[in-house]
């Protein structure tokens, strides 16, 4: 398995979306990469070089805020079989 990335995870209230953005494209002289809208979670992400942005309201963030960082790997279940050792 190849860890192909990690990524902080950081969690706000959505009317913090825009504010949180322009201030880690600030910090990394780097834009906003990528923004995705989950409508059925009411739930924006963001991603600035290694951070991604989680804008939600308290009850949705509350379930995801167990993990704080997303590591991207090229193979799922080498992945799964690593962390079950």
């Amino acid at each position: 398995m190849k860890v192909l990335n990690t990524m902080i995870r950081v969690y706000i209230e959505p009317d913090q979306l825009e504010s949180t953005i322009n201030f880690y494209e600030s910090l990394y002289q780097e834009k906003c990469k990528a923004r995705v809208r989950y409508e059925d979670l009411h739930l924006d992400l963001a991603m600035v070089s290694q951070v991604l942005i989680m804008a939600g309201d308290a009850n949705i963030r509350k379930e995801l805020e167990i993990a704080s960082a997303t590591i991207v790997v090229d193979s799922i279940q080498e992945a799964r079989d690593f962390l079950q050792q």
